[in-house]
């Protein structure tokens, strides 16, 4: 019995990466997002070389919440117009979750695949974040949330790979 939750996979043979693009970002930061989507100032740019490429977005770095098992939904934008928003029930896309409240989620994700850009001019690509969690109101980039700037704090690096893959 088909899960009617789960998107349809598609398998395709034959591409190869024609190129990718980098950001990296060590900056501690933290962004209030009082209930609505926040930048949060990782973004990254590609110009492609065909317009009918797929564009692929990992994602590695740190985020945290203000409190314990808070989630931090994230979502993309291709040069200020929405990827992710929502599901089909209008819940947003469950990108990043169950963060731990006082310690950053360190780890890579395969975030989305664009095949839609229809373009060959400069595409920038930037995270959003929201804390559903009513009193978590901030998302915090590259740091723990009870960071004091001191050594036992944890600090993190967070990059953004963008990748150009044209199929056969």
């Amino acid at each position: 019995m088909a899960n009617s939750n789960k998107p349809a996979i598609r398998q395709k043979t034959g591409g190869v990466c024609v190129q990718t693009a980098f950001s990296n970002s060590t900056a501690a930061s933290s962004v209030a997002d009082n209930n609505t989507w926040a930048n949060t100032g990782i973004s990254c740019s590609i110009t492609p070389l065909y317009k009918n490429s797929e564009i692929k977005l990992t994602l590695h770095g740190g985020l945290a919440a203000g409190i314990v098992s808070a989630e931090i939904f994230l979502r993309i934008d291709r040069s200020g117009v929405t990827l992710t928003v929502n599901d089909s029930s209008g819940t947003p896309v469950n990108a990043w979750s169950n963060v731990l409240g006082n310690s950053a989620q360190v780890g890579g994700l395969h975030l989305y695949a664009d095949s839609s850009h229809n373009t060959t001019s400069s595409i920038t690509y930037t995270i959003y974040a929201y804390s559903p969690t009513a009193s978590a109101n901030s998302v915090y980039v590259n740091r723990e949330a009870t960071d004091s700037n001191a050594s036992s704090s944890g600090r993190y690096a967070t990059s953004l790979m963008l990748e150009e893959w044209v199929y056969v």
